[in-house]
């Protein structure tokens, strides 16, 4: 899934964002593009699919706000129109901005123009997005004296949306991208636990298949379970911290507090959060749907997880050194 993400980021939407400086998009076409990518990105097939854990435009969203720092379309659309609104404006030297001088203001400032209805959908969509520029009016004034128009400070003023607590876990981040990815859903709460599967009707099994005790909530599964509060204790014993786990919604809490400081053991810290959420569901994923019955101790799984640990902080140069003193 963290392959399919980049792609989608670095080819699809990149390619529309491109387009969109020469020229608005139709909301059709943006509402096609978004649902290619949002099948593509869940199930790796291009063919539209209605499976999507976590809603698109939540996706579409900085990692500070709780998405995976996707371009939101309709968002960059608009943009891309405000700054054709903010070259007539300026009055910019070329063709088309002379033209809407000429046949839409005719002296006017740009919020007397009226537009009639038998103006292009594009002049129209144009003019449209002044009611915006109200609350945009300090940023929209620097930028005319400046004389520079900044898309992604303006994408960052109009997607008005509170910062999630959890965002400095996933800021900064070195462990493996599909670590990071399962983390991310799990912050959502979005983990495909026997819970949330037998709620829709797919299953009808509650018992944990790690501990064959509980029903097998997100809390349960990743910090109350013997099988990993084991490998957690494991892993931040290594690390040098000492920490008992409690339900999700506490830890989230701790992994926020911890997360948020400096030094170079928090920066190992997070690292290790992402591996072990990432290692104890892959583990639970092996046992139920590869019919792994050679079970791996606790301490096993702890290894492998140090292992990705150890990998990954070495090529930091900041942390090398300190991956060495925890090696010995």
């Amino acid at each position: 899934m963290a392959g399919r993400i980049q792609l989608v980021k670095t080819t699809i939407i990149a390619i529309a964002q491109f387009w969109m400086h020469c020229l608005p998009l139709l909301k059709s076409v943006i509402k096609k593009i978004d649902s290619i990518c949002r099948s593509f990105v869940w199930t790796g097939k291009a063919t539209v699919s209605k499976k999507s854990p976590i809603a698109w435009n939540s996706v579409c969203r900085p990692k500070s706000l709780g998405g995976m720092n996707i371009f939101n379309l309709c968002l960059w659309n608009d943009i891309a129109l405000l700054k054709c609104l903010w070259n007539l404006s300026l009055k910019a030297d070329n063709l088309w901005v002379k033209w809407v001088h000429a046949h839409y203001l005719k002296k006017k400032t740009l919020m007397e123009a009226d537009i009639s209805n038998s103006c292009s959908w594009v002049i129209k969509k144009i003019f449209k997005l002044r009611e915006h520029l109200p609350n945009l009016q300090p940023m929209w004034d620097q930028m005319i004296q400046k004389m520079s128009f900044c898309m992604h400070k303006l994408c960052d003023k109009l997607m008005d949306f509170d910062r999630v607590p959890w965002r400095y876990l996933l800021q900064g981040n070195s462990a493996r991208p599909r670590a990071t990815i399962i983390t991310w859903m799990a912050c959502h709460g979005r983990l495909s636990t026997k819970d949330r599967l037998r709620r829709i009707g797919l299953i009808t099994d509650h018992i944990c298949s790690l501990c064959n005790v509980c029903d097998k909530t997100l809390d349960h599964l990743l910090f109350e379970c013997r099988f990993a509060k084991d490998v957690w204790k494991y892993v931040l014993q290594w690390i040098g911290i000492s920490h008992e786990p409690q339900p999700w919604s506490l830890e989230l809490g701790w992994i926020t507090r911890m997360t948020t400081k400096k030094g170079w053991r928090f920066r190992i810290l997070k690292i290790a959060i992402a591996e072990t959420i990432y290692g104890v569901w892959q583990y639970r994923n092996d046992v139920i749907f590869r019919g792994n019955t050679h079970r791996n101790t606790s301490i096993d799984i702890g290894d492998r997880i140090i292992e990705k640990l150890m990998y990954r902080g070495w090529y930091s140069p900041k942390l090398k050194k300190h991956i060495a003193t925890l090696m010995l």
